[in-house]
């Protein structure tokens, strides 16, 4: 296939590949692929890593879909977890940048042209990562039209969210009280645990763009060479909460980390392949610990920070599942649990943790 485009005056754009690791949510996955397929830049290649039982299947339809517009790499996963799945497409792409985002994340048209324009602008390649934005608006390219959208907030009620969304613009107040009572912002559930001198500098942020430490997993874009320096963690299993958090903050060792207003795809948000809320948050709060063990270079200090978050992170729990009607509380449980459990983190060395964290893993899962 022939390089991204350039259709405007400036530096030749470098190829890109769409990476995407899935489970059983084929549907999203052809409307991803479809979108990502008719770029106005469009990709090198669609590299998929799916751990579906009928991944065979998945694979027909997306070559029917794709229909010789993009090299297609459509592979059965190594086993059912998200960075492992990650991992593996990033080992079988060849483009210069990867977008490694979800399967139910739908680009806008522009997207991959514009996140491709900062980097080809980065001459001296400074910048390690960049993030698209959310938009709430459906593609237009999409044939669907707003169903999505629409069957999401179908799916929010059924759930009993309906509790912490949002309408219209959001307050400073509500803004406030989402980022630090609710702890619903990636920079407020996660403790960045290297020495600040081994990141790298952000420098002048790019128009449009603002620095951040790490990046949500529907948004990552990232230059393969740092990708391959800093793979997501094998140690995870299943859906992994804060794997995408833990590797592009990694990434910030190589480069400068940017959020792009510009680059926008709709986060659809499917239900289908995700733990369930007690299980997603127990593993959300120990997978932190399990970090910190494993990075830290200041444990005890982070060691401390790591509780103090964990007991606002119940509190947290506590009132999202009491405004949210779920009176069974699964997400305080989770929290509660895995802050109870995870002293044995902290006790197990930096070199065992691995292994002996992913029979905890399984025991999480299985339970």
């Amino acid at each position: 296939m022939p390089a991204a485009s350039d259709t405007h005056a400036g530096p030749a754009l470098p190829t890109w590949s769409l990476c995407v690791a899935t489970l059983d949510r084929i549907d999203i996955l052809d409307r991803c692929v479809a979108l990502a397929a008719v770029q106005t830049a469009p990709p090198k290649e669609i590299v998929i890593v799916d751990a579906s039982a009928d991944w065979l299947e998945n694979k027909a339809r997306i070559a029917t879909t794709v229909a010789g517009r993009a090299a297609l790499v459509y592979l059965q996963a190594p086993k059912k977890s998200l960075p492992a799945q990650r991992n593996c497409a990033i080992t079988a792409s060849s483009g210069e940048i990867l977008f490694l985002i979800d399967d139910d994340a739908l680009m806008h048209r522009d997207c991959a042209e514009q996140i491709l324009r900062i980097y080809a602008a980065d001459r001296d390649g400074k910048i390690a990562a960049l993030g698209c934005s959310n938009d709430p608006r459906v593609p237009e390219s999409d044939p669907d039209g707003d169903a999505p959208e629409a069957e999401a907030e179908v799916r929010r009620k059924q759930a009993g969210g309906g509790g912490l969304r949002r309408g219209g613009a959001e307050s400073p107040l509500m803004r406030f009280v989402r980022r630090e009572i609710f702890l619903m912002a990636i920079d407020r559930a996660f403790i960045g645990y290297d020495d600040p001198a081994s990141r790298a500098p952000s420098g002048e942020a790019p128009a449009a763009c603002f620095p951040t430490a790490m990046l949500s997993g529907w948004s990552i874009t990232v230059r393969r060479e740092v990708a391959l320096k800093e793979p997501f963690d094998g140690d995870l299993l299943a859906y992994a909460p804060a794997e995408d958090c833990d590797a592009t903050y990694r990434f910030g060792r190589h480069g400068a980390v940017f959020a792009c207003e510009g680059a926008r795809l709709h986060h659809y948000e499917a239900a289908a392949g995700r733990l369930k809320r007690r299980r997603a948050t127990e593993l959300a709060v120990l997978n932190l610990a399990f970090f910190l063990r494993k990075h830290s270079t200041s444990l005890p200090k982070h060691v401390l920070t790591y509780y103090v978050l964990g007991l606002r992170r119940v509190v947290a729990e506590f009132l999202k599942d009491s405004l949210s009607a779920r009176f069974s509380y699964p997400q305080l449980r989770g929290a509660t649990v895995a802050l109870l459990r995870s002293p044995l983190v902290f006790l197990r060395g930096p070199d065992e943790v691995g292994a002996w964290y992913q029979d905890v893993q399984m025991r999480i899962l299985q339970s």
